[in-house]
This record gives structure tokens, C-alpha cells and sequence, in this order.
């Protein structure tokens, strides 16, 4: 899986998704550009920012050339060139217009006017490029280059003509699941960049997702045998994984938050409500993708009788399978291998979420004692093996995820010695066994469940937190980590990193804590509260 991006010796240039800001927001919310900053090593500036609303191509200096580019972008040696899609046909036969106007914002709103009566400054030019024609009624697809770079200029300005944008509500737009602006030509110099339409599929009626996937093919090449999200919660009440060779999809049923996903608007976004309706759907995914397709229907507790049903498409057949028997196969990440088992609960083996965060450890356990709790298939205890850690602790309280963890290890030319253990036990008595023996690790991989039971008693994340977290700081050796993960909904970032605290009290513990990587943007952007919470806890004394 590789990201993006287009790289100069001055600048990048890469295509900014809609719906994540151009910079950060606050200290629990970066944006695009601390996010290429982490994961390109490089040091950036601003010249250029987008709405958070619209896509396309931006432009980020390496900050030694900042001044250098901002002079020539505030110079005219820089064309700016968008798309735009509008429901509204202009009263005029015109395909080639004109708009200046002076723009400016009233007062204390976050709300900015056009004027075109007074003094223009802010000129834009729009061209009509075709109709698209839809089973709800035409849509229009314009051309907009701008001379100036006025906050929300193509906005007014398309309103200004009375063809507000598509989703634009702001400004008068009919709702949709995003505003249709996109960034698609940059010229600075004698370099052009060019980005593809994304509004080409838009009278497919599957085009809301047909967007997400492409959203993510503008930031990543992947491979047909990596793990990757496709739909992370912004289409309707489903999921969409890609697990090598084979596709997980789940759909929720029901009425509860996690059922309605985080859906914010009231604009249908393929809201499936039947099996029926699921199948019909899952069956064109696996030919968009030309993948066999798990369908895993989710029930409200409560709401519907519980059921583990799977369901199969298979691709080569072109026809659903009900009854089959478990499948295994093989998928990587990271460059490693993972089993995958179909049959065994809401995932195949591997928590997508922990991606970046298993990088992180395959990259920096080399020599370190590490310790993974809650180990589940131990994606985190390979990562840190085939690192070079000195040696790895795994713990889970299942024996039959142990064993899988094993294979994991074998797949991997990982082999079976004394500095690779495998425990089956309870985390909180295996952590009361290690503090009586004193023992202690250099890294601590701890990703407990909201919620677990055993022989040993019941496990909840808001009762714990405090003992599980001092447990694992007994264990550390100075200048040892924690790396800290939770699910748990009732908890933002923010708030776990307030529980961290709580937990240990600094007059009794010292220590630091640091941010971890950022997700891949297939799951939530750094601006977003993210469902998988994680941070860094280092020991100082």
C-alpha cells in the first residue's frame, strides 16, 4: 500500500479527499498537511488551502521554499482550474461567463456575501461542459478558473449565476453526501498537474460508493493481496473490507447509533434495509471489484435474534452461496502475512484500524522485550518478531487465537524458540503472575476489548482502565512504552487521554504522553474523532 503523492524538489502536490481539512484544527485535530508531513518525513508550508468540503489537487511547499512559492502563487504564475456540479440550469444559453464580484464577510459571521455591485475583487470564469443525465433529473457539470483566491469564491459565484453547487446547503445547494467541487488542474511555472473528474459515474446509481472507492484510489496503489478499508461508515449503514483476495462485507441492521453509522446528513446514501437489498448490492461490489464477497448481516442486540450468518458471492459463478463450508486463505500487510478464517465472529482475523500502529512496531521493536495483551490473532506480536524485537510475550485469554497466532508466526518464517512465548490466559491474572515475578518489558501492546468475560471474572473497559493501566506501568522498564488502544465509543481521544491521567496520578507515576501514528485515510481523517482511539505512554522514571 503506497500513498500519492507528486513530489518536486520544492513542492508536493498530491489530491486532498473531501471532507478532511487542509491543516490542523486544534491539537486533537490535524490535517492534510500534518498528515503528509508524518508520513512523507518532509517539513511543509501552506500557499494553498482548500475547503474541507472539496477534493482535489493542493500544493504544499517544503517550507525551505516557502516564501519562494507563496511569491509566485500571489504573482498570477499560478492557474487554478475546478469542477463543478450543479442540479440548477442557468436562465441563459451561455456556455462561457464571466463573474466578478466583491467578496467579503459581514460581521462576526462564518457566512461570506457577494456583492456585485461594488468594486469586483474577486474574478472567477466558468464554462459549461455537458449534462449528465440522471434517474432523478439532469445534472450540470462546469468549468471554473480563478484569477483571485477569495474564500468560497466558485461558491458564490456559481450562486451568484443561480446554479448553486450540488450539496453546497451553505449556499443554497440542494443536499447531497458532499459538496461537488473538486480541484482538477494546477499550473505553477512550467509544471502542470492534472486530476481525473470524479463526478464521471454520477448517474450510476451506485455512485455513492463507486465515490468512496475512487476517493480512495486517488490516495493509494494497493494490491490485491493487501488489507484495506473501501467504506469506513460515510456511505450508509455498511462496511467494506478488502482482505486479499476476498471482500468482508458488513451490513448493520436496525436503529442503533452503531446500526445508522455516522451518517450527517438527511441525503439517501444507499440505505439497505433487507438481505435482499444487501445481496443485490454485494453482488455488484464483487464485480466492481472483480473479488468473491463475504456478506456478514449485523443485528442490533436485542433487536433481532442473534445469528452468525455469512453469506457468499462467488465471483467466478456469479451466484450466492448459503452454505458453505469455513474458508481460509492468506492475505499481507506490511509486508507480512496474515491467515484469514471465514466463520470466526465480526472479522477474518485482522483489525484493520491497527494498521499504521502495527508499522510503527514492526519498524521500531528491534531489540526491545515486547509484551502484547489482548493479543487476538497476534498481528502486533509478528510485527514486533519480524522486527527484530529480542523477545515477545503474547497473551490471549482464547486458546484457539493462540494457536492461530502460531500459524501467523509460521507464515512469516518466524520460528517456534524460546524467545517467542505464547500464553492462553486472562491479561489481569497474567499481569498479577508477571508483577509478583517482576518481570518487565520495553514495549507494552495493550488493545483490550469494551467488554470480555472468563473464569477469572468480567473484564470492562470504563471499570479497569485504572489497575490495567497501572499493571501494565509495573511492568515497564525505564524508558519503556505503552501503546494504548480502546474502541470504546463513550470515549474521543481527548477523553482517553484524560483517563490516562486519572489512571496515573503524576505524583505516584511519571511519564509522557505522545501521539501515535495516524491512521491510513481509508479509515477516519486526523480531523475526525476516530472510533479506534490509541496513544503512547513512556515511563521516564
Amino acid at each position: 500500500m503506497q500513498l500519492i503523492t507528486k513530489q518536486t524538489p520544492r513542492f508536493i502536490v498530491a489530491e486532498k479527499p473531501y471532507g478532511m481539512t487542509t491543516h490542523k484544527v486544534d491539537d486533537y485535530k490535524n490535517g492534510f498537511k500534518e498528515f503528509l508531513e508524518e508520513k512523507t518525513g518532509l517539513e511543509l508550508a501552506i500557499v494553498s488551502r482548500l475547503d474541507q468540503t472539496t477534493s482535489g489537487l493542493i500544493l504544499f511547499p517544503l517550507k525551505a521554499f516557502g516564501g519562494e512559492i507563496n511569491s509566485l502563487w500571489q504573482n498570477d504564475a499560478c492557474t487554478k482550474t475546478y469542477l463543478f456540479v450543479t442540479d440548477r440550469k442557468i436562465n441563459s444559453s451561455e456556455t462561457s461567463i464571466e463573474v466578478k464580484s466583491f467578496i467579503d464577510q459581514k460581521g462576526s459571521e462564518k457566512i461570506w456575501h457577494s456583492d456585485r455591485t461594488r468594486t469586483p475583487n474577486a474574478f472567477s470564469h466558468f464554462t459549461f461542459l455537458k449534462t449528465i443525465n440522471t434517474e432523478t433529473g439532469p445534472l450540470y457539470l462546469w468549468q471554473a478558473q480563478i484569477k483571485t483566491g477569495k474564500t468560497h469564491q466558485i461558491r458564490l459565484h456559481a450562486l451568484d449565476l443561480g446554479m448553486p453547487i450540488l450539496g453546497d446547503s451553505l449556499y443554497s445547494g440542494t443536499p447531497y453526501f458532499r459538496i461537488c467541487l473538486h480541484a482538477s488542474e494546477l499550473k505553477i511555472g512550467s509544471e502542470t498537474f492534472i486530476s481525473a473528474s470524479p463526478f464521471e459515474d454520477m448517474a450510476n446509481p451506485y455512485y455513492p460508493l463507486i465515490a468512496e472507492f475512487e476517493k480512495r484510489s486517488r490516495l493509494y496503489t494497493i494490491d490485491n493481496s493487501e488489507c484495506f478499508r473501501w467504506i469506513h461508515t460515510e456511505v450508509s449503514n455498511v462496511l467494506l473490507d478488502q482482505y486479499g483476495e476476498n471482500l468482508f462485507f458488513y451490513v448493520y441492521f436496525g436503529t442503533t447509533e452503531t446500526a445508522a453509522m455516522k451518517q450527517k446528513t438527511d441525503v439517501p446514501k444507499l440505505k439497505i434495509e433487507t438481505i435482499e437489498q444487501a445481496k443485490s448490492v454485494g453482488a455488484w461490489i464483487s464485480s466492481y471489484f472483480q473479488k468473491s464477497l463475504f456478506l456478514k448481516p449485523m443485528y442490533d442486540r436485542g433487536k433481532a435474534p442473534q445469528k452468525n450468518e455469512l453469506l457468499r458471492y462467488e465471483f467466478a459463478d456469479k451466484k450466492w452461496n448459503e452454505e458453505f463450508a469455513p474458508l481460509e486463505w492468506t492475505a499481507t500487510e506490511n509486508g507480512l502475512k496474515f491467515k484469514l478464517k471465514s466463520h470466526q465472529g465480526q472479522s477474518p482475523g485482522l483489525f484493520l484500524d491497527q494498521r499504521e500502529n502495527r508499522k510503527w512496531v514492526l519498524v521500531n521493536a528491534k531489540e526491545k522485550s515486547v509484551l502484547n495483551l489482548f493479543s487476538y490473532t497476534s498481528g502486533f506480536s509478528a510485527c514486533a518478531a519480524a522486527g527484530e524485537a529480542k523477545d515477545v510475550t503474547t497473551v490471549d485469554l482464547s486458546k484457539s487465537f493462540i494457536e492461530w497466532s502460531k500459524e501467523n508466526f509460521a507464515l512469516n518464517d518466524l520460528p517456534a524458540v524460546p524467545q517467542y512465548q505464547f500464553w492462553s490466559a486472562d491479561t489481569m491474572h497474567f499481569m498479577k503472575g508477571a508483577i509478583n515475578k517482576n518481570r518487565k518489558w520495553d514495549l507494552i501492546i495493550c488493545d483490550p476489548p469494551t467488554f470480555g468475560r472468563s473464569d477469572k471474572g468480567v473484564f470492562q473497559i470504563e471499570k479497569d482502565i485504572d489497575l490495567l493501566l497501572q499493571n501494565c506501568f509495573q511492568c515497564l522498564n525505564p524508558g519503556g512504552q505503552i501503546l494504548f488502544s480502546t474502541n470504546f465509543e463513550k470515549w474521543n481521544t481527548e477523553g482517553l487521554y484524560q483517563h490516562v491521567r486519572k489512571a496515573l496520578p503524576e505524583k505516584k507515576f511519571k511519564f509522557v504522553l505522545k501521539k501515535t501514528p495516524y491512521q491510513s485515510l481509508d479509515f477516519d481523517f486526523p480531523n475526525q474523532n476516530p472510533k479506534m482511539k490509541s496513544i503512547f505512554i513512556k515511563k521516564i522514571v
